[in-house]
């Protein structure tokens, strides 16, 4: 993955660099969107260098944007709320996001997490640029699930049926669409 190159299209955007994630920008064809390439982890370590960044594309007006996710090995559960709350300013904005080429690992804590349903994740960038430049959907408010973790009690939240892990006791949990929580 290219490492510069990123003032031509966002001037002062290389500027700073985040400790073991890289970030190169490309730009579409379509109005307002960007693939922003990642590379190697997005972890609780530069997350707010990835949030600075993620500020400057939005400044820089682009509402639709594509995460290339070939080389992303790892992200965290702070790398997981960033790309929320990017979700939510962009939706606010009118604008979109969705994920291409994920990789399995990856992908995986999209679905620990329970958020597989909740972003759009395709096989390849140009796939992810089609979906992109759709007209968004209005914003749709979530509902939220009360569950108690089977394994140690402890309160959880979802937002959709599904699997999940506890993150204090690590016990696999099975949600019902009726918010009934078993330990799987």
């Amino acid at each position: 993955m290219a490492e510069y190159g990123n003032d031509s299209i966002i001037p002062g955007f290389d500027e700073e660099r985040g400790d073991h994630l890289n970030i190169f920008l490309e730009r579409a064809e379509t109005e307002r969107s960007i693939v922003v390439h990642l590379g190697d982890r997005l972890d609780t370590y530069n997350t707010d260098y990835f949030e600075r960044a993620m500020g400057m594309v939005l400044a820089a007006g682009y509402t639709k944007i594509v995460f290339a996710c070939a080389e992303l090995g790892f992200v965290s559960a702070s790398g997981m709320a960033t790309f929320s709350k990017m979700w939510k300013i962009l939706h606010e904005k009118g604008g979109t996001m969705a994920f291409a080429e994920v990789q399995p690992r990856v992908a995986d804590i999209f679905e620990i997490l329970g958020l597989t349903g909740f972003f759009p994740f395709r096989a390849s960038i140009d796939k992810a640029l089609e979906e992109v430049a759709r007209e968004p959907a209005k914003p749709v408010a979530l509902k939220s699930m009360n569950f108690t973790c089977p394994g140690c009690g402890r309160k959880l939240t979802a937002t959709k049926a599904g699997k999940f892990i506890c993150s204090s006791c690590r016990t696999r949990i099975l949600l019902s669409a009726e918010g009934l929580a078993r330990a799987c």
